[in-house]
C-alpha cells in the first residue's frame, strides 16, 4: 500500500479532511500515527508495569514463566537452518499466547479505537487556522514572519502572488491578495461581501511597509482595510452561472498533488491559456458543490467514494453498449479553505476526479455551466467536447 493509498484510507468517513490537500493529509496522518504509537507504547508500559506487580504479589506463578523460557530455548537450540526455526517458532506460539496478546491486544485496540477520533482532532486543528497560498505552495498556521519571508519573495520576483485567508470570515470578507509592482510598491487587493456576492477591491501604489501593516491588522486584529476609496475591480456572484469558460484543457490519466505543477501545465497546454489562466483568483464561492459529467463505466463498483450515478436506470443491462454504460456522474467536492474555491483548486480537482476514466471522444474541458441543486448543495455541469 502505498502512502496515498494509506491516506485515503485512513481519510475516509472524516470529513474534515476533505478540505485539506494531500500533503496536509500526508501531515495529518503521520501525526496520528505518532501519537497512536505514544499511547500504544504508554499503555504497554502499564500492561508490563502491572505484569511485574503480579509477580511479587505472586510469588508462585515465576517458576511457571521459567517453564516457558525453558520451552522456547528449548525448541531453538537445536534450530539450524531456516526451516527448523520456522518450526520451533510455530511448536512455541502456545506458549507464547499471553505475551502475544499482552502486545497485540492494546496496538489492535488503539488503532481501531483512536485512529479516527485522532485523525478527526489533528484536520480540525488543521483546518481552522490561516492560510498563505503562493504560486509555489500553501502553508497553514502563519506568523508575522511568515508574511514579511513572502512578502520578500514578492518584491524579489521569486513569487507572483501572495494570498492571505482567514479560517472565518472577517468582515465579510474572505481573503487578502498582494503582488509586486516595482520596487517597494505593491498591489493589494481584499474581498468584501456585498449583497448576494462579493467584490474584490484594488489599492496600487502601495509601499511593503503599508501591505505589512495592512495584513498585520488583517491577522492580529481582524480588521479590513477602508475600501471607500479602492477601485472595485471584480464582482462575483457567489455561485456563477458560468465558470473556467474561456480556460482550455485536455483531461488523461495523471493525477496531481501539486497546484503548482498543474496551474504550469494548464498555461502551457495552449498559448490562450497565457492570457485567461488566473489560478489563484476565486472561482466558487462555497465549501462544497457538486459536478456532474459523463462517462462510460463498467457499472456501479467503477464510481469513486464520493461519486453516485444520477439516474440508475442507465445502468440496466439494456443499456450496456460494448461492455460499459453510458450515464451521468456526480461528484461532490470540497474546498480547501472550507469557503470557496480558486480556479487552479477546482479545475485540478475536477481533472482529478476524471483523470483515467473513459470518456469516449469527449476529452476537452468546455468549462462549467450552473444546474440545479442537488441536495441543497450548489451544482455544475462540466463541458466536455471533442
Amino acid at each position: 500500500m502505498t502512502e496515498e493509498e494509506r491516506v485515503k484510507k485512513w481519510s475516509r468517513g472524516i470529513s474534515e479532511m476533505d478540505e485539506l490537500s494531500m500533503d496536509e493529509k500526508k501531515t495529518v496522518c503521520h501525526q496520528a500515527a505518532v501519537q497512536m504509537v505514544i499511547l500504544w507504547g504508554a499503555i504497554e508500559i502499564v500492561v508490563v508495569s502491572f505484569l511485574i506487580w503480579v509477580a511479587f504479589q505472586y510469588p508462585e506463578i515465576i517458576p511457571g514463566f521459567n517453564r516457558i523460557t525453558d520451552l522456547v530455548n528449548s525448541n531453538f537450540e537445536h534450530s539450524g537452518t531456516r526451516a527448523k526455526r520456522m518450526g520451533a517458532i510455530i511448536v512455541s506460539l502456545p506458549a507464547l499466547l499471553l505475551l502475544i496478546a499482552a502486545v497485540s491486544i492494546p496496538m489492535i485496540a488503539v488503532f481501531v479505537g483512536c485512529r479516527k477520533h485522532l485523525v478527526r482532532r489533528a484536520a480540525g486543528k488543521l483546518s481552522h487556522q490561516w492560510r498563505m497560498e503562493t504560486d509555489l505552495k500553501m502553508t497553514r498556521g502563519i506568523t508575522v514572519t511568515d508574511i514579511k519571508r513572502g512578502i520578500e519573495l514578492l518584491q524579489d520576483d521569486k513569487i507572483q502572488y501572495l494570498i492571505v485567508s482567514p479560517p472565518f470570515e472577517i468582515e465579510g470578507s474572505l481573503f487578502m491578495q498582494t503582488a509586486h509592482e516595482k520596487g517597494n510598491l505593491f498591489t493589494i487587493e481584499v474581498s468584501r461581501r456585498e449583497n448576494n456576492g462579493s467584490v474584490i477591491y484594488e489599492q496600487k501604489e502601495q509601499t511593503k511597509e503599508q501591505v505589512l501593516h495592512a495584513i498585520q491588522g488583517y491577522i492580529n486584529r481582524k480588521i479590513v482595510p477602508d475600501t471607500g476609496n479602492w477601485k472595485k475591480i471584480a464582482s462575483f456572484e457567489s455561485v456563477p452561472k458560468e465558470v473556467l469558460k474561456n480556460v482550455y484543457w485536455m483531461f488523461n490519466e495523471i493525477i496531481y498533488v501539486s497546484t503548482n505543477t498543474f496551474s504550469h501545465d494548464v498555461m502551457e497546454y495552449i498559448e490562450d491559456n497565457h492570457k485567461n489562466w488566473h489560478p489563484g483568483e476565486m472561482a466558487v464561492e462555497a465549501e462544497k458543490i457538486y459536478i456532474i459529467f459523463e462517462a462510460f463505466i463498467i457499472g456501479k463498483e467503477a464510481l469513486l467514494a464520493n461519486e453516485y450515478v444520477t439516474d440508475i436506470s442507465t445502468l440496466e443491462e439494456k443499456c450496456k453498449i460494448d461492455g460499459l454504460f453510458q450515464t451521468d456522474i456526480a461528484a461532490l467536492l470540497f474546498a480547501d479553505n472550507g469557503k470557496y474555491f480558486t480556479n487552479e483548486e477546482l479545475l485540478m480537482k475536477i481533472h482529478n476526479q476524471i483523470a483515467g476514466k473513459n470518456l469516449g471522444n469527449h476529452m476537452f474541458f468546455e468549462g462549467l455551466e450552473k444546474c440545479n441543486p442537488l441536495e441543497g448543495i450548489p451544482c455544475y455541469c462540466v463541458l466536455l467536447g471533442s
